[in-house]
């Protein structure tokens, strides 16, 4: 199945701009290697800031959200499909079925959430004592284990959007989830240390910093450049070229770090 989903380059544009932002400020809190607790609490406002514009965005530029998408293969019954029908059934054992159950709705966000975290966290213990028992240097393990597999329900959740015909959803869940990670996901453990260690400056490892912010930033250009030169418009060639871009950004940092 092939298809191509028109973008509405508002909701993009802001998503990248404050993915640059996260970029420059984790730079700029980095550079002298540590971190002081106004970094993190900046950390954590500019989330917010992006929070809430976020609600606001659509009211300023006046867009809207339809996704013409054009199908130029039939598209296969995920019926047929048997490793989606086990999956659906392992997990229907411990989440209740949204659709069987609609008014306990809450209960399967609850559980949904649950069991991401739970299997994140069992991701993380199982790479980290692989990586030592066969001697892997952690940066390797963290760029390909961790990132990619920490990664998937972004991965899934995008998928998902992607196939309804809402590419924006799906991009703007792509970059978002970067900016998460960046602003909250460091900017708030960040905030619970401090207060386990009484405002003590936390040290952080600069090695390869500027390399590392330099190819952040220019994922930003490359994403915005393919976007303009498609007229935003994505599609399978799309898809693979950014591929293509990501595991030579893989081949590239992991010689580095060797």
């Amino acid at each position: 199945m092939y298809r191509r989903s028109k973008l509405t380059w508002q909701p993009v544009l802001r998503d990248l701009i404050f993915y640059a932002l996260s970029i420059i400020l984790l730079l700029v809190s980095f550079w002298d290697g540590k971190i002081v607790i106004i970094e993190a609490i900046l950390f954590v406002i500019l989330y917010v800031v992006y929070v809430v514009i976020v609600f606001y965005w659509k009211k300023w530029l006046k867009y809207t959200d339809d996704n013409p998408i054009e199908i130029l293969e039939e598209e296969i019954s995920q019926d047929k499909n048997k490793f989606n029908h086990i999956t659906v059934n392992i997990l229907n054992l411990i989440i209740p079925n949204p659709v069987k159950y609609p008014k306990q709705y809450w209960f399967t966000f609850i559980m949904s959430i649950t069991a991401i975290a739970g299997l994140s966290y069992v991701l993380v213990e199982s790479a980290v004592h692989i990586g030592d028992l066969l001697n892997i240097n952690s940066t390797i393990i963290a760029l390909t284990v961790l990132a990619g597999g920490t990664s998937i329900p972004d991965l899934l959740s995008s998928i998902i959007v992607a196939k309804r015909g809402r590419g924006d959803m799906a991009v703007s869940n792509a970059v978002g989830s970067n900016i998460f990670d960046i602003l909250f996901c460091l900017g708030f453990p960040w905030l619970i240390a401090f207060g386990m260690n009484g405002g003590e400056p936390l040290l952080v490892e600069t090695e390869n910093l500027i390399s590392s912010i330099i190819l952040l930033f220019a994922t930003i250009i490359v994403i915005v450049f393919v976007l303009v030169v498609r007229k935003w418009v994505i599609g399978s060639k799309t898809g693979l070229f950014l591929i293509g871009l990501y595991l030579a950004y893989l081949v590239y940092i992991i010689n580095v770090s060797l």
